[in-house]
């Protein structure tokens, strides 16, 4: 008997354990046009040094629509498990966490535009190639300018160059990430983020990561996309600069060596100061113009303001007041007052989404989340940079104040 006994608490312990090493559930999302491979490499990462299991990690249509990639999300039990959502994914996962019964205990966004996405708009509005037509116009007026009688046949053919390097760079990037009807509904103000989910309130612990890309921030996110490191680019548009500011200066210094001809080469000079400065900080401002980082976000905040020199005014006239004399005074001498909030993290963004629009700073759904900031991490490097794998650590550590104690994850 005593055998048997022993059997089962052995048994029991055995079983708390396996349930203790294999309680924590992980749900993975990707973003828009992307697979679940978006996610493999924490998801492994995550099995290997925590106590989770492999979790839930597929292929979701992205492209037709939020509501379309919502529905294909199997109904799960939550076990304690974590929704863990890049971009698109994270708006999936605020969609389920208003629309499912107790579908997981906390959710984890990274880089999700859940006030919308600016570049979105402006694809549909022209604004990009508007962007990229006038970038061309500025690279080019200062080697143009140098051709001198030339440039006919020249500036057409470095026009279809820049062009197909614009193209290959920037529309490609753009278009992979942003043309479908999930980008539609994704767009700032567009009828799905109007439709409710982004203005209720919720009490589910929830993480937002936002993504703080160094500057430039376009050539980075474009050499990431083409399967560079993320400062290839910047190398190059940095020589591009070096060589429009070398060829200024030679003009300049030609201009006051020959005075009869120095307005000739000071336009020539004019000309690649324009280009220079489009690659060194026109690209960076239009670009940051084009996902609504340089724009301030704001909010309109209203609350009850007292007079409380005009309540006492009102409640000097009874000796005592009684509950309800209280009460309509300061009703009396209470209005509401509406301000306007800006934005902390203006100017900040993954290079792709403004960090106002991932953290929620318009949404009352995000007001319990918290918020962590990923330093030099853009939107593309968030399934395998270093610093979010610090940012995780931390998190299922308890490391970082303010975190909800769901998130904990004990390391194996």
């Amino acid at each position: 008997m005593k055998k048997i006994l022993v059997l089962m608490l052995l048994f029991a312990c055995g079983c708390c354990l396996k349930i203790h090493g294999q309680d924590r559930r992980p749900i993975y999302l990707h973003g828009l046009k992307e697979t679940h491979a978006e996610w493999d490499n924490w998801s492994t990462l995550f099995a290997a040094e925590r106590r989770m299991t492999a979790g839930d990690n597929q292929d979701h249509p992205s492209q037709t629509g939020v509501l379309d990639f919502v529905n294909h999300v199997p109904f799960l039990t939550n076990n304690n498990s974590i929704l863990f959502g890049h971009s698109m994914g994270g708006i999936v996962g605020r969609h389920m966490e208003r629309t499912r019964t107790n579908p997981f205990s906390g959710i984890i966004t990274a880089g999700s535009p859940l006030d919308g996405a600016r570049i979105a708009n402006s694809l549909t509005g022209g604004q990009i190639g508007s962007y990229v037509t006038n970038g061309i116009d500025k690279v080019l007026k200062g080697p143009i300018r140098q051709l001198g009688p030339a440039q006919g046949v020249l500036y057409q053919v470095a026009s279809h160059y820049f062009k197909s390097l614009a193209e290959a760079y920037i529309n490609t990037l753009i278009q992979e990430k942003m043309s479908s009807q999930s980008a539609t509904d994704l767009a700032e103000n567009s009828p799905y983020m109007n439709n409710g989910h982004r203005t209720a309130t919720s009490t589910m612990p929830k993480i937002h990561i936002y993504g703080n890309e160094n500057s430039p921030v376009l050539w980075r996110i474009v050499s990431i996309n083409k399967g560079w490191t993320d400062g290839y680019l910047v190398g190059v548009t940095q020589q591009a600069y070096d060589v429009c500011v070398a060829s200024k200066v030679v003009n300049i210094n030609a201009a006051f060596a020959n005075p009869i001809l120095a307005p000739q080469y000071t336009y020539i000079a004019d000309g690649w100061d324009t280009s220079a400065k489009w690659i060194k900080n026109d690209s960076e401002n239009g670009w940051n113009d084009l996902i609504g980082a340089s724009t301030p976000t704001s909010k309109q905040v209203t609350s009850s303001v007292t007079n409380w020199t005009a309540m006492n005014q009102c409640l000097s006239q009874y000796h005592p007041a009684t509950t309800q004399q209280y009460a309509q005074c300061q009703q009396q001498n209470t209005q509401n007052v509406t301000t306007t909030v800006y934005s902390t993290v203006n100017g900040i963004s993954d290079g792709f989404i403004k960090a106002t629009s991932s953290t929620g700073f318009l949404s009352t759904w995000s007001e319990n989340a918290a918020k962590i900031e990923a330093l030099g991490v853009n939107h593309l490097e968030m399934k395998d940079h270093a610093a979010i794998k610090q940012i995780y650590n931390n998190i299922f550590d308890g490391a970082i104040p303010g975190i909800n104690s769901v998130f904990l994850t004990v390391r194996r």
